[in-house]
């Protein structure tokens, strides 16, 4: 099995990652419900595409498209990043644990972030606990809106790249092929080694 995160084409993709985002099963985890033309989409991958405080990809497995990745919220003082992905193929939910993994490897052996931070919504069990067993840890805890729910508790962890790097075991063997943007105004740019 080949893991691979790909570069966004907003003119290729937004059909694809607009369909994934209206789906209800992705939508329930998430804060925002989004209710755009594909054209709006395109135009929205594109500006994020030229963002120097965004990174996403499609992932794909064995050359089928099935997630969207972001890196996003880069702190220069704590040298951290956010993140966040959804699967849109059903079929793949299966490998939802193999993608943060190789998340963590890519960007901890490649740039100079020292933390990473994920907000997960309460109702969002399996992400939370998996969050957990990849060696998080809670910070906070707080009340947030979303579209489906009137208030709902957050919850913000951190992972630590000293704990991921001693603590992971075999999950460091986890490894995807990584497009790097070649801008100079891109989020990789700024924090890499």
């Amino acid at each position: 099995m080949t893991l691979k995160f790909r570069a966004i084409n907003p003119e290729i993709d937004a059909k694809l990652t607009n369909k994934w985002r209206r789906d209800p099963r992705v939508e329930y985890t998430l804060r925002t419900s989004f209710r755009q033309s594909d054209n709006e989409q395109r135009d929205y991958l594109a500006k994020k595409e030229q963002s120097h405080d965004y990174l996403h990809w499609i992932v794909q497995v064995n050359g089928t498209d099935f997630a969207y990745f972001m890196a996003l919220d880069y702190s220069p003082a704590d040298e951290r990043i956010s993140w966040g992905y959804w699967i849109g193929e059903q079929s793949f939910l299966g490998l939802g644990a193999l993608i943060p993994p190789c998340f963590y490897n890519f960007i901890f052996e490649t740039t100079r972030i020292k933390s990473i931070r994920a907000e997960v919504l309460s109702h969002n069990h399996k992400v939370l606990s998996m969050h957990k067993k990849m060696g998080y840890r809670e910070i906070e805890t707080t009340k947030t809106s979303t579209h489906n729910k009137d208030s709902i508790l957050e919850h913000i962890l951190v992972l630590d790249k000293k704990d991921w790097m001693s603590d992971s075991g075999s999950l460091r063997d986890v490894q995807a092929d990584f497009y790097i943007p070649s801008r100079a105004n891109s989020l990789y740019s700024l924090i890499k080694l």
